[in-house]
């Protein structure tokens, strides 16, 4: 018989087994009666997980991912990739699934492309998914499994996000829309809304740090990762006065474009030196 609510994390390998630990620490510290579940190819001793799940052949690809979502011991499920951040408890994510059989927020860059599904249907983030075990769910899971072999034997594409988008959209499932305070994609140009962030995703040297920044204001805000990010391709002020200082802001911009290139392209030659 399935425990009622848990939160699942999918980690294989040690990197991300590792990242699996530490964000599960930290839903330990804020919701310390809500129980986890580790799918992972490495064993883990210790209380931090009620319940593990064994992947035996793993592939290293998002497959491994995809998998195991069905063999959640949840009734109702909060899956979260390795890379994200409570910043304060989530109880009420659960709630949601009264009415809907899965809950995710939109990626923020919200590919379109496709031959089946509609421009107006995007892709969804998959780091941060809600969801209740019934047929149409594990009838999408099964899909998205399906959808995501069927992508790469035919293009090569690794992405899941693409096949996740094709299974909700031939699903039915019932979806909701999670705000994106639910699932906050750092790493990007990122609006929050009022009120709090509640759940961070992506990596930083700082994360509680990073957190305190976020949720200085509850305000309505805006966030640019890098400088580099000021350039007009991402990045515009549209009143009079704004329009000026991003005028000035764009030679430093420019030049942190550059420096970060130079230094992207080092890291990656010492990468393949090693």
């Amino acid at each position: 018989m399935k425990i009622k609510q848990g939160i699942l994390y999918i980690a294989t390998g040690q990197r991300f087994r590792g990242e699996a630990i530490s964000s599960a620490r930290r839903v330990q510290e804020l919701m310390p009666e809500t129980p986890l579940a580790l799918a992972s190819d490495l064993l883990l001793e210790g209380k931090l997980f009620s319940y593990t799940i064994p992947i035996e052949r793993p592939q290293g690809s998002f497959a491994d991912k995809i998998a195991p979502l069905s063999q959640t011991p949840f009734q109702e499920s909060l899956f979260l990739d390795t890379d994200t951040y409570l910043c304060e408890p989530v109880p009420e994510i659960f709630e949601i699934l009264q009415h809907y059989d899965i809950a995710l927020a939109h990626a923020p860059m919200r590919q379109t492309g496709s031959v089946d599904v509609p421009a107006t249907f995007p892709e969804f983030n998959s780091g941060v998914i809600a969801y209740r075990m019934n047929e149409r769910t594990r009838s999408l899971l099964e899909n998205w499994g399906r959808f995501y072999e069927e992508q790469v034997a035919r293009t090569g594409q690794i992405d899941d996000q693409p096949a996740l988008r094709r299974a909700l959209w031939h699903s039915d499932a019932k979806i909701a829309v999670l705000p994106p305070e639910y699932n906050f994609r750092f790493v990007l140009p990122a609006f929050a809304g009022r009120g709090k962030v509640k759940i961070l995703h992506g990596r930083h040297h700082n994360i509680p740090e990073l957190e305190k920044l976020i949720n200085r204001s509850g305000s309505p805000r805006v966030f640019l990762p890098r400088l580099r990010d000021a350039l007009p391709r991402r990045f515009q002020f549209i009143s009079g006065p704004g329009i000026v200082l991003g005028k000035l802001m764009m030679p430093m911009a420019l030049l942190a474009s550059f420096f970060g290139s130079a230094f992207d392209g080092l890291r990656n030659r010492i990468k393949k030196w090693k």
